[in-house]
């Protein structure tokens, strides 16, 4: 419940908020984030998963409602960049399916256009 109401629910607020001023302007952009794991999916990941499966189909929606309105609705799919978060999630997806880490590694990058994860930018 708190995955789904803070990445979906949270931005449908949002939205609605927003959208009462751009419909008055007759002008306005909303960038959802969602993730690859919109398109992908991922096993022991289903809040996530499904929340940002979610915020596809809010931003499909709203680009619908509100572009009569001058209003362009874009969702943003980033994947995933390395660190300690995405071990964190490999680790717990080989423990839970009782195989190496590697292995959940390498069929992780195999789904991403890169085939590998970049690093974070840092100043």
């Amino acid at each position: 419940n708190e995955t789904i109401d803070i990445n979906l629910n949270g931005a449908f607020y949002f939205a609605r908020a927003c959208a009462r001023h751009m419909i008055g302007r007759r002008a306005g952009a909303m960038v959802n984030i969602s993730s690859v794991s919109g398109r992908l999916g991922f096993a022991f990941r289903t809040p996530y998963a499904a929340s940002k499966w979610g915020m596809i189909g809010l931003s499909h929606s709203l680009a619908a409602e509100l572009g009569r309105h001058g209003i362009r609705v874009n969702a943003v799919l980033p994947g995933p960049t390395e660190g300690e978060r995405i071990i964190n999630v490999m680790q717990a997806q080989a423990e839970t399916r009782s195989i190496s880490y590697e292995r959940v590694e390498k069929g992780f990058l195999s789904q991403l256009p890169l085939g590998f994860m970049p690093t974070a930018a840092r100043e």
